[in-house]
């Protein structure tokens, strides 16, 4: 019996479904080992989110993923360089979407200088 390969990048993603990307930056909890880790959200779909942190998370690793009102368990599928893809266990909805896109956009404004 052959062992699986271990998955490093994104190149050795699982083969998922195709939800459109919403590309924002938030603070998030990734719950993991009992502990919420901190980190930022890059991007979003109704299937998963890509997590930038300097936790060390592994593929297979299951954690949930908190985000204003989304709170999504899923399971991480690749990391690369602090980065690390969670494909949630069930899809999110566009409405959960749209409102962590809007805090987003809300945070960037307020920072943006002028």
């Amino acid at each position: 019996m052959h062992a699986s390969p271990a998955l490093n990048g994104p190149q050795d993603r699982l083969p998922v479904p195709r939800w459109p990307r919403a590309t924002l930056t938030l603070p998030v909890f990734v719950e993991c080992w009992g502990r919420k880790l901190v980190a930022h959200i890059r991007n979003i779909s109704a299937g998963g989110a890509m997590v930038a942190t300097a936790a060390p998370l592994a593929s297979g690793m299951k954690v949930v993923l908190s985000c204003g009102s989304i709170e999504a368990a899923g399971v991480i599928v690749w990391g690369e360089q602090g980065r690390y893809g969670i494909k949630f266990d069930a899809p999110i909805s566009q409405a959960l979407i749209d409102e962590q896109l809007s805090r987003s956009r809300a945070v960037a404004k307020r920072f943006k200088p002028d």
